[in-house]
């Protein structure tokens, strides 16, 4: 039985020479896409080293916030319930 004849989908394998062409093709399409992909590697990491200064940035702030907040620990009398005002009676 013919092997084609039992799987139609499947293709011939290429020849020696079909495939060298190919890898030729593949490695300049390789080569001809370095240079973008070294500007896409320097932005990327530009991108993370502005990333990573925003929050140690916030990470200043929050501690500089925490610095000047009261203490928690501390009497400010704003713990204590308020006394209900008393009404004044009219003459």
């Amino acid at each position: 039985m013919d092997q084609n004849a039992e799987m139609p989908n499947q293709q011939e394998m290429p020849s020696k020479a079909e495939m060298e062409k190919r890898q030729k093709e593949v490695q300049a399409f390789y080569e001809e896409q370095i240079p973008f992909l070294k500007v896409q590697k320097e932005y990327e990491s530009l991108i993370a080293d502005l990333e990573e200064l925003e929050l140690k940035r916030l990470m200043i702030s929050s501690k500089l916030a925490q610095m000047v907040a009261p203490d928690p620990s501390s009497n400010t009398g704003m713990d204590q319930p308020m006394q209900p005002r008393k009404l004044r009676k009219e003459d």
